[in-house]
């Protein structure tokens, strides 16, 4: 994939590959999205409270995600 930027004061090029840049995969390896209101995988997080989610559903993600955050402590 090239990554064309359109700013004239820095024009480039750059090629991006899966393993390109192992930090970043670190650090994403170990992010978290919550997404409230975002239904699109492609937009936002796929884990989180939707508008009509059901007061159960909420209660379940809060769990979920205070064990992720547990395990991280």
């Amino acid at each position: 994939m090239i990554i064309e930027h359109g700013c004239p004061s820095y024009p480039c090029g750059q090629e991006y590959r899966k393993g390109m840049l192992p930090a970043t995969d670190r650090l994403l390896e170990k992010a978290i999205n919550i997404s409230v209101g975002v239904v699109d995988k492609g937009l936002g997080s796929g884990f989180g409270a939707r508008p009509h989610s059901s007061e159960q559903e909420i209660d379940q993600k809060a769990r979920q995600f205070l064990s992720a955050l547990k395990e991280c402590m």
